[in-house]
């Protein structure tokens, strides 16, 4: 025969010890699985993508949960120091349809009063990314007096015809001029006088399909690593 005392205040003060560590555990399994999240975010955006740019690349963000805070966000970044936060432009690319109106396509609207999107020519130049400079999107919007900042514009008077003749950007400025060039187009005059097309009007919004999947990706890592991850946290304060 034998006998066993114990205390429960003692014994209610370990069950509140283990609780208050399964919190713990909890939060750091959660933030591990957002983590790898956003690192399979990483890895899918260099997979889909052509030469996605280091801003891309870094798109894919996160928020810690805490005790006080259990949630854990994995997010893309929807600010940039320069240019469009990626947010705007990958978010076409997740869902699928069309794409908003770029600052300079409103630009050029406002300006030359015809189509709203513009998608590069055969004569763009591009970067080491494939796409193009935005030094020479303002090349463009100079030219064409559509730059938001009237001090960038060519002083206000009328350019004659010779002189427009001469300039390297240019457009056909009204439909029934008697050209072959397209009034939807803006070119660029080579050295030996051809027009070379750099930005081409259309009508409707580009359609993007499904690229970038992810919401797949996110559930698929997340259910994995955060089960576990749970799991180890719970083994280790068990033990």
């Amino acid at each position: 025969m034998f006998r066993i005392k114990i205390d429960p205040a003692a014994l209610l003060d370990r069950f509140a010890r283990i609780g208050e560590l399964s919190a713990a555990a909890t939060v750091r399994a959660l933030n591990n699985a957002a983590f790898e999240v956003r690192s399979g975010w990483v890895s899918e955006v260099r997979r889909v993508f052509d030469r996605p740019t280091p801003l891309t690349q870094r798109a894919p963000l996160y928020k810690k949960a805490t005790l006080d805070r259990v949630i854990a966000e994995v997010f893309i970044r929807d600010d940039a120091t320069k240019g469009t936060p990626p947010v705007k432009y990958l978010f076409p690319q997740v869902a699928g349809g069309p794409r908003g109106q770029k600052r300079s396509e409103r630009l050029l609207q406002r300006q030359l009063g015809f189509p709203a999107y513009w998608v590069p020519g055969p004569a763009a130049p591009r970067d080491a990314y494939g796409n193009v400079p935005g030094s020479f999107i303002m090349r463009v919007l100079t030219s064409v007096q559509a730059t938001a900042d009237p001090a960038q514009r060519t002083p206000g008077r009328k350019v004659s015809r010779r002189s427009r003749g001469r300039k390297r950007l240019f457009f056909i400025p009204r439909a029934g001029v008697a050209s072959s060039l397209k009034r939807t187009t803006i070119y660029e005059r080579r050295a030996d006088g051809s027009a070379a097309p750099v930005l081409i009007g259309i009508p409707r919004s580009p359609q993007y399909r499904r690229r970038f999947d992810a919401i797949g990706v996110a559930r698929r890592i997340f259910y994995d690593r955060f089960r576990s991850n749970i799991n180890l946290e719970l083994a280790r304060i068990i033990k």
